[in-house]
């Protein structure tokens, strides 16, 4: 005998709960079978290029953090080599550093319960389903750590600047009263941001009865959106929208929170996940006000810190080594190019991006190196590929010979690959699924340099790959208790970024 799961059973509970009386045997009677496609459709977006494409390196000892050492100069001082015939060459000053990276746990956690498995008997593995979806989930989110995993803080946010205008909005002859608070990479998927700044007030808008507030925020470098918070001098300021730059444009004073994010590329509005340490169960509150967003959540200390912390953040000497710390607060600075563009949109040039073109050209003249990898959002991407062919970057001639040809000609030219007009070869255009509007990264995967002993600039270095522990059958009374199988699937790593000086980040980039 065949058995139905719950899921078919409701699928057909509305056919047979009826009066089947009918004259002879009609379509009406319900005497027809259930065509039910074999196996569930797992429709999860987990798109990881960035993680498909790092070199993963185990780890030969166990340890907390690895370490390296980096000879960054052998003549920190440019001694000339030319002397009077006879004398003896001078010997330079050698530079030499020590970096120190901490591993992570990283692990997802899955159960099935042994009643829901073997009423699935016949149409799905549940066992292989969840540990393959968990895994999936697992790289997705490791993905986003890779990319912005950081276990330093953003910093404290400064009271924004405002600008009013008499037109442009509905706001009337009231003092409006702004804040503003930020998020890193991990905190556009999660919501959990810096706390929100000290408001700025506009002073009474006398007169006005359509008007609006333009307020910008002063840049934090690895700021990748920024959560506003909106109300009444004196009185409660709710949440207004979320921006990818670091502006905007405020038509009205809420009197609620908003439910919207205001920016497509950000899924989550501001809130804090917390977890029930007995069931596990895990609830995500928003954050509704500007006074409820008073704990400073930008930092992960669980978190390793991923490529674009490597860039932003600077480096402080602890102990044996440097680790990185907030920018700014260090005594030595990533050497990365960190710029932002304050809400200015990219401009063509000649086929190319000006500010790319810049950025390519400074990293060239610094450190004589040629990146290969331009990553953006798809919405950035589509901006680089237009402003390419726009400003004179492809020439497209198609020929038309016949009517066939005709209908069969392709619209659109995109771009995949970006000349290097300061140094050498192309770059490949990559668009990231899980990075936000608003920001462009420029890597160099490999080093031109003689004998640098660096076979990837950055990579991953595991002390324990993808693992699945299992646990043993276990129940708790009540609904879904049980009896229940348990797993953990997991990996111990961190992100080693060799030399930072030989990347970009683009930030607060306006379309």
């Amino acid at each position: 005998m065949e058995l139905w799961s719950k899921e078919t059973m409701d699928k057909v509970t509305g056919a047979l709960r009826k009066d089947a009386s009918q004259q002879g045997y009609t379509t009406g009677l319900g005497l027809t079978n259930i065509e039910l496609a074999e196996y569930a459709r797992v429709l999860i977006p987990s798109l990881t290029p960035f993680r498909n494409s790092l070199p993963r390196t185990p780890s030969k000892v166990g340890s907390l953090t690895t370490m390296w050492r980096s000879i960054l100069s052998a003549n920190t001082t440019n001694l000339r080599p030319t002397l009077a015939l006879g004398s003896a060459g001078v010997t330079p000053n050698t530079q030499e550093a020590d970096f120190m990276a901490s591993y992570s746990l990283i692990s997802q956690g899955g159960r099935v319960m042994r009643d829901a498995r073997m009423l699935a008997e016949g149409f799905d593995d549940l066992q292989a389903l969840s540990v393959q979806n968990t895994l999936i989930d697992l790289m997705k989110q490791e993905e986003i750590i890779l990319l912005g995993g950081q276990n330093f803080t953003l910093g404290t946010p400064a009271a924004p600047t405002l600008v009013p205008a008499s037109s442009g909005g509905s706001i009337g002859a009231v003092n409006v009263s702004v804040a503003v608070a930020m998020r890193t990479l991990q905190g556009v998927q999660d919501g959990q941001s810096t706390a929100a700044s000290t408001p700025q007030v506009t002073g009474a808008l006398t007169g006005y009865t359509n008007g609006s507030v333009t307020a910008t925020a002063a840049w934090l470098p690895g700021a990748m959106c920024y959560d506003w918070y909106v109300g009444l001098a004196g009185g409660s300021l709710y949440y207004y929208g979320t921006t990818t730059i670091n502006s905007i444009t405020i038509t009205s004073v809420p009197t609620q929170a908003a439910t919207a994010t205001g920016a497509p590329s950000v899924p989550s509005v501001p809130g804090a996940n917390s977890v029930n340490t007995t069931t596990g169960v895990i609830t995500f509150t928003a954050i509704a006000t500007a006074s409820a967003c008073n704990v400073d959540n930008s930092a992960d200390t669980n978190s390793m810190n991923g490529f674009i912390a490597t860039l932003v953040g600077g480096f402080s000497h602890v102990g044996n080594a440097n680790i990185l710390v907030q920018n700014g607060t260090g005594s030595m600075a990533s050497g990365a190019s960190v710029t932002s563009l304050n809400g200015a949109s990219l401009i063509g040039n000649g086929g190319t991006i000006l500010q790319i073109d810049n950025v390519l050209d400074s990293l060239w003249q610094a450190y004589k190196v040629s990146p290969s990898k331009i990553y953006c959002n798809s919405r950035t991407k589509r901006s680089i590929s237009d402003l390419m062919v726009s400003s004179g970057g492809t020439t497209t001639l198609v020929p038309i010979q016949s009517p066939d040809q005709r209908i069969a000609a392709v619209g659109g030219v995109i771009p995949t690959q970006y000349a290097n007009k300061a140094g050498e070869g192309f770059l490949d255009i990559v668009s990231l699924p899980w990075i936000p509007q608003g920001t462009v990264i420029i890597a160099t995967e490999k080093l031109s340099f003689p004998n640098s002993r660096v076979n990837a600039v950055f990579d991953v270095e595991c002390q324990m790959d993808y693992t699945m522990t299992p646990y043993p059958a276990n129940k708790q009374y009540g609904t879904n208790g049980g009896p229940r199988y348990e797993y953990d699937v997991a990996a111990i790593e961190t992100f080693r970024n060799f030399f930072s000086g030989a990347h970009a980040v683009i930030q607060n980039v306006g379309v």
